[in-house]
């Protein structure tokens, strides 16, 4: 996205330096010019206040500096994101399940979801989808899912907002016992991995060569920001092991 913007702005600075003026030069040479008279009254205007400033800078230069003041002030109180969160229209549900959960109870518990939101009057449309191959960029098992819900129009929903809508959403998902569940947005959750490689807000990655040891420590983590005022959605994925046939074929 960054790179279509950056291309955009180059792309029309390059032309309004080359193609623009030699094709007013070619298509408007002759041309008649004419002034509007507001603009001109306008002018005369901004003309008798530039004379003014150049006369006496002081008081224009004080305002400027107060300005400035205030904008590096407030700007420093603001809080600030790489990208903007955006209303998609769409809320996106991240379930986890256990890594021994097989293809048709994942289905199951799709389903079981899928059913628990079917009722909601904000929702339009819901599409779950189970795992990912490992020849993708994200790689997926079966025990992990991603539920689509697609929104109705804003006149069918009942007050609250949207933020309203998530926390029913979670009190209903939270009645499935053995699902972990994080709320997030299609486009949204691909630039959070895209930035850090995890799909929610603030992520705390630990690096070892023991699956045992880091599932321990992603608990006790876990345990220790639940106290944490603001945290939302505090899970710990750690690395499952799962079982696989691996098959080789004799040639």
């Amino acid at each position: 996205m960054a790179f279509t913007v950056m291309a955009a702005v180059l792309g029309s600075l390059v032309l309004a330096l080359t193609f623009i003026p030699a094709g007013a030069r070619t298509f408007l040479a002759n041309a008649s010019e004419k002034h509007w008279e507001g603009f001109e009254r306008l002018r005369a205007r901004y003309e008798g206040l530039v004379g003014t400033t150049l006369r006496r800078p002081a008081p224009v230069l004080v305002s400027a500096v107060v300005a400035i003041s205030i904008a590096v002030w407030s700007g420093a109180h603001l809080g600030t994101e790489f990208m903007p969160r955006l209303d998609e229209g769409a809320v996106l549900l991240q379930t986890r399940r256990p890594a021994s959960t097989s293809l048709d109870e994942g289905i199951r518990y799709s389903t079981r979801l899928e059913l628990a939101l079917r009722d909601f009057p904000e929702v339009e449309t819901i599409v779950s989808k189970l795992g990912r191959p490992d020849l993708a960029t994200e790689a997926m098992g079966t025990y992990e899912s991603d539920t689509y819900v697609m929104l109705a129009d804003r006149s069918t929903w009942r007050p609250g907002g949207k933020a309203a809508l998530i926390e029913r959403m979670d009190s209903v998902v939270g009645e499935i016992p053995g699902l972990d569940v994080a709320f997030t947005q299609p486009i949204q959750m691909r630039l959070d991995e895209a930035e850090t490689g995890i799909t929610t807000d603030v992520g705390i990655k630990i690096f070892g060569s023991d699956a045992d040891t880091l599932a321990l420590l992603a608990d006790r983590i876990e345990r220790a920001l639940t106290g944490v005022r603001g945290a939302q959605d505090l899970k710990a994925v750690a690395a499952e092991r799962v079982k696989q046939v691996q098959v080789r074929v004799r040639r």
